[in-house]
């Protein structure tokens, strides 16, 4: 549900208030680092925090809409490292192999070349170029994450 108050920025754009509503919630709510939060002990151990899979997924989706439609601004330029974070730990498969992270580093470097970005947006391609390499190995990390559960199997 709170994810949906980032990737839905077409319902709120008109509202004034909603580009500071959504950094504040970045920085108190989302954070920079997903982690994974747990409740009880063993073997009662259970895990709360939402899994990562879809946000990633939704992250690169709206990422490439912004960069193809030269989007002045969206909520999800302030969650770059969120986005790095969560990606070891995005393991639902249903959408894993959906997270459109090489075409969207592919699209970044592309715009780059061209010159044509300017404004917040060209920041947002930056800072993503910035980390591709922390994006690439985030990406392995989970690759390595599944491989080895299922020789656990």
């Amino acid at each position: 549900m709170l994810s949906g108050y980032i990737f839905d920025a077409a319902r709120f754009a008109t509202c004034h208030w909603y580009e500071r509503h959504t950094s504040l919630f970045v920085e108190a709510i989302l954070g920079n680092t997903y982690c994974e939060v747990f409740e009880g002990k063993p073997p009662h151990r259970k895990m709360i925090s939402p899994p990562p899979t879809k946000w990633c997924f939704n992250f690169a989706k709206h990422a490439i809409k912004c960069i193809d439609n030269n989007v002045e601004w969206h909520p999800i330029y302030l969650c770059i490292d969120y986005f790095v974070s969560a990606l070891p730990f995005a393991m639902d498969e249903r959408y894993r192999n959906r997270i459109k992270f090489l075409q969207l580093l592919e699209l970044v470097t592309i715009r780059l070349a061209e010159g044509t970005l300017s404004g917040r947006l060209l920041t947002f391609a930056c800072e993503l170029k910035s980390k591709e390499q922390d994006i690439l190995k985030a990406w392995e990390i989970g690759e390595q994450k599944l491989a080895a559960m299922g020789k656990e199997s």
